[in-house]
């Protein structure tokens, strides 16, 4: 597990500039990939990554083959890329660059798990914190009427007020972490 130690280390880096200054720092990120591809390189080198090292040896690294690294970065900073386009108020390239880096420790498959569990766990944190902030109630009561407004064939307006009470901060690392957690030891799923 030396390379969810390492991919650790990098989010809990991201994490802390995420929640602090509201910045993924390019430095982590592009360090992060470098590392994990130096690190993918070597294990596919000496063989003790996962697709050719012995299964107690290649586990205790926590490494995915060279390839599966430069996949990985492919397959999630390319999904991020086309999320960065499509909700550009929404996404940063922070984020980008930070589910990339999760790909290239991660390989393509977990690397896609691990994303798509960062968007569910920002989206349930982000739920949580509108509910904690707007209460549940008035948040019912928005809702309802939207819903009773789309049914009519209308289009919901929100107001100023409305909109800034609904705006939740949404920090991506501390769910990205969370999600490698998950996915790493397996918490879900079977």
């Amino acid at each position: 597990m030396v390379g969810t130690a390492l991919l650790g280390l990098f989010l809990l880096i991201a994490t802390y500039t995420d929640i602090r200054w509201r910045i993924i720092h390019n430095a982590t990120a592009y360090a992060g990939v470098v590392a994990a591809w130096l690190a993918s390189g070597w294990a596919t080198w000496a063989g003790v990554d996962s697709a050719s090292g012995p299964p107690r040896v290649a586990a205790w690294y926590g490494l995915v083959s060279l390839p599966d690294s430069l996949l990985g970065t492919l397959a999630c900073g390319a999904l991020m890329l086309v999320a960065y386009v499509c909700f550009a108020t929404e996404v940063g390239g922070g984020d980008v660059k930070l589910l990339a880096m999760i790909g290239a420790f991660l390989g393509p498959y977990d690397g896609l798990e691990a994303m798509l569990w960062t968007m569910v766990i920002a989206g349930v944190l982000a739920i949580v914190v509108l509910v904690w902030r707007v209460g549940a109630w008035r948040l019912a009561g928005l809702l309802s009427r939207h819903l009773m407004a789309a049914a009519r064939g209308l289009r919901p307006e929100l107001s100023a007020d409305e909109r800034v009470v609904l705006r939740s901060e949404l920090f991506l690392s501390p769910s990205a972490l969370l999600a490698v957690v998950v996915v790493r030891f397996g918490l879900v799923g079977g």
